[in-house]
């Protein structure tokens, strides 16, 4: 009996020492041999048949079927279930099409912080055929008028509505299994705890600045005695990450990471330290089935073009080394793969990159620039393009360059994100060229940030200015962002490189650039200021 007990420990040792080299357990959890992928697209094809695509839908479910009593949400001391949010779902309706006189097909802006009352309008929107636009309530001037588990779980969001995260990572799970959602009117730390505490809510909604908010925060008393298990969401940084999780005593860690006009995604439920910090593991199992079809591009760190060799053909990034993700498409399904940009060839024909590997094949160019280790943790490095992520929101560098632009004293600029201490994303920074006839101390700095301010949504808003006699560009005219982006607003860095370039900021709370000293350099690093 000794020899087949002594096999057996022998066999399971090398069945978790297989394991934990290729990650077998992590793949299988993932979904990678029963291609989740292909069943979230069975079960839209599945919809779509039955004209049922809408969240309103998924509603009308719920409430004819036994989750009919369920709690469903909670909102400042109000409560619904599925039945009753259903029934004040219709009276706003019969409102909307009655007294306001909407109509289906109509396009109708939804604008508005969280509340009971923007869900209303939201199901009922849905539910009378109309077309909603969800516009971002922080937005003002022109970018405004562009824009005008199971039942027992409950999720707690204080994130704006009008945004995917919070439509698409909270309502649409809540309701597509019957679960509870407490909506927090916005994020204030004063009510945070208190109101997760109160709601009994075991599902936490997070974006990374929430989370680094937290952290930086004075202890609250209730920060430990709440009932959250599970914090879903993402952006969530590898310094934040594991003081989080003990510091607020949550057990999971459920990071995601996915983009609206991309192509792939990866989930990373982490509860210890091997993934902390990740936004997903590829074992062998991943790489057998999938391997072919996402790669990593090795990219010119100064101009951000993917690198090829002599022959032609895209290099892949090595483990360890930064890389652009690329998705494979088949040519024959290019079109429908990615229907483009509205109104925007250019940005579109941008996404795809052909003769990667083959002269024939197709790929399309996510953006993002990733890593992968020995171990198989993929990590989030950076957003390329034309794009940058500051306070959970995606600001265009070609929108903020524009408003700038139409600025009289500044003859052209280069706008990019730069990373600084304490803070989750990049912030906005501008190098600018003044004009010819405007030297430095004539140019208007206080009448530049009432240009940007009136123009742009906060968060887009430049935080930095670099002032330059001439822009960097390379042979073939392409503005030069990797070196600028590198040095950021590191004063060290921009005086090792030999520039005379001078520095600006918008101090917290201010209304004028102003000069950007040595001192601001360090009471930045120090974590005196909060940008």
């Amino acid at each position: 009996m000794a020899v087949p007990a002594i096999a057996i420990a022998g066999g399971a040792a090398a069945a978790a020492y297989l394991d934990a080299k290729l990650h077998v357990r992590h793949d299988l959890a993932a979904g990678v041999l029963t291609d989740p992928v292909a069943r979230a697209q069975e079960y839209v094809a599945q919809r779509q048949g039955q004209r049922r695509m809408l969240i309103y839908h998924l509603l009308e479910d719920n409430v004819l079927s036994s989750r009919s009593g369920n709690l469903f949400l909670e909102y400042e001391g109000r409560s619904w279930t599925y039945k009753q949010f259903y029934d004040s779902v219709q009276r706003v309706g019969n409102w909307l099409m009655n007294d306001i006189g909407v109509r289906q097909g109509e396009m109708v802006a939804l604008n508005g912080l969280n509340s009971a009352e923007y869900l209303f309008l939201w199901f009922a929107l849905e539910g009378i055929g109309a077309r909603i636009a969800f516009t971002n309530c922080h937005l003002t001037g022109n970018p405004l008028v562009h824009s005008v588990k199971v039942g027992g779980d409950k999720f707690y969001t204080c994130l704006p509505l009008y945004h995917g995260a919070g439509q698409g990572l909270c309502i649409l799970p809540v309701v597509y299994s019957g679960a509870s959602v407490r909506v927090g009117r916005r994020f204030s730390h004063k009510t945070f705890w208190p109101e997760v505490c109160e709601s009994k809510a075991n599902r936490l909604q997070y974006v990374g600045e929430l989370c680094r908010y937290l952290v930086n925060a004075p202890p609250h008393p209730l920060e430990r005695k709440h009932n959250v298990q599970e914090a879903w969401g993402n952006g969530m940084r590898p310094d934040v990450w594991n003081t989080f999780r003990q510091r607020f005593n949550i057990t999971a860690i459920h990071e995601l990471y996915a983009a609206t006009d991309g192509m792939g995604s990866s989930f990373n439920r982490n509860l210890g330290d091997f993934s902390s910090g990740a936004i997903g593991v590829r074992g062998y199992l991943w790489h057998m089935k999938r391997g072919a079809n996402e790669v990593r591009a090795k990219i010119d760190p100064d101009t951000e073009d993917i690198v090829r060799a002599s022959n032609g053909f895209v290099i892949r990034a090595n483990v360890g080394e930064p890389g652009e993700v690329l998705h494979r498409v088949d040519p024959a399904m290019a079109e429908s793969a990615f229907k483009g940009y509205y109104n925007n060839p250019g940005a579109s024909h941008k996404r795809w990159l052909r003769g990667v590997f083959e002269p024939d094949d197709l790929f399309f160019r996510s953006g993002d620039v990733m890593r992968v280790d020995a171990d198989g943790r993929v990590y989030f490095v950076d957003r390329l393009g034309d794009t940058f992520r500051w306070k959970s929101e995606n600001v265009s560098t070609n929108e903020v360059a524009d408003i700038l632009g139409q600025f009289d004293q500044i003859a052209e600029c280069n706008v990019y994100g730069v990373s600084v201490p304490h803070a989750d994303g990049r912030c906005g920074c501008a190098t600018i060229v003044p004009t010819t006839s405007t030297s430095l101390d004539s140019f208007d700095f206080a009448r530049l940030y009432t240009h940007v301010a009136g123009r742009l949504p906060r968060y887009a808003v430049p935080l930095f200015l670099r002032v330059a006699p001439e822009l960097s560009y390379t042979g073939t005219f392409k503005i030069q962002k990797g070196q600028a982006k590198r040095e950021g607003v590191d004063l060290d860095l921009i005086e090792q490189a030999g520039s005379k370039d001078r520095l600006y900021w918008l101090p917290p709370g201010g209304s004028a650039y102003v000069p950007f000293r040595r001192e601001d350099w360090q009471a930045l690093k120090a974590g005196d200021f909060k940008l």
